[in-house]
């Protein structure tokens, strides 16, 4: 099997990313917490400026006292969720549900943490010396479809893709792949478009790091069916330079081009 360093070396060449891969470890007492190498900030943050901080190579760890979201300390189980909020009517506040039925139906489809959280770390993937829990991507929709296609060629065709447009990098990306064991895809959410200021043509996509590997797997055994011969070449000199070369590509044709770019029948 790859190890750690592996995975992620090649996920990153297989995948034109700005951002760096985001590891995400919830952690349940304070000595595990301690022993991260990661900053804490001193004043409370959103656990999704968190998120953006990691995507651009700074580790952050956050404990209840320094979860500045209301939303993601309550998904990710720092605080309980409070009776209004499964009764649908906190949502109905912030002014996104037509009625309180549907604000309660969907608060009780979230998948949110029911386990005590100390703290959670946040930091690039790569720099976690053992596996997270969660990864989360954020990309455009081209490499999103790259994604999507890598994982459905070693897991099947995915049907539990869960979006509200709410919630996104706490729920959709963070406990929702983490509970169900699934890759999540997510188009973001106001509130951490504005409070991290994410492109307006970015996505986010997150799994559990238990699918990474099959992820990488798939990614690789699409090349030579997906991408064109300069994306071809990159990723092959991506994959030599760190001494992971070990796949064949077939350079001049992919499923939907002949080697002289007519279409293939």
């Amino acid at each position: 099997m790859p190890n750690h360093t592996a995975i992620v070396k090649k996920a990153y060449a297989l995948l034109q990313l700005e951002r760096r891969m985001v590891g995400i470890r919830f952690v349940y007492d304070k000595e595990t917490f301690d022993s991260f190498d990661a900053r804490e900030p001193q004043k409370p943050m959103y656990y999704c400026q968190a998120v953006h901080a990691a995507s651009a190579g700074h580790g952050i760890k956050l404990t209840k006292a320094t979860s500045g979201c209301a939303g993601s300390t309550r998904a990710l189980g720092f605080t309980a969720p409070q009776p209004e909020y499964y009764e649908g009517s906190s949502g109905m506040r912030l002014g996104l549900y037509s009625s309180q039925s549907v604000a309660k139906s969907v608060a009780l489809r979230l998948d949110i943490m029911n386990q005590p959280l100390y703290g959670i770390v946040v930091m690039p993937l790569e720099e976690f010396l053992s596996p997270p829990d969660t990864v989360m991507l954020f990309t455009n929709t081209r490499e999103a479809m790259r994604v999507m296609q890598g994982y459905t060629a070693v897991y099947g065709l995915h049907d539990r893709i869960c979006m509200s447009g709410n919630q996104a990098v706490c729920v959709e990306c963070t406990t929702y792949p983490y509970l169900n064991q699934c890759l999540n895809l997510s188009m973001l959410c106001a509130g951490t478009r504005f409070r991290a200021d994410w492109k307006d043509t970015e996505v986010a996509i997150g799994l559990p790091y238990g699918k990474l590997e099959g992820l990488v797997e798939g990614l690789q055994g699409t090349v030579n069916a997906i991408e064109r011969n300069a994306r071809k070449q990159q990723i092959e000199n991506k994959l030599r330079t760190d001494g992971l070369f070990d796949m064949e590509i077939e350079y001049g044709h992919t499923y939907f081009l002949t080697e002289d770019h007519s279409p293939r029948e």
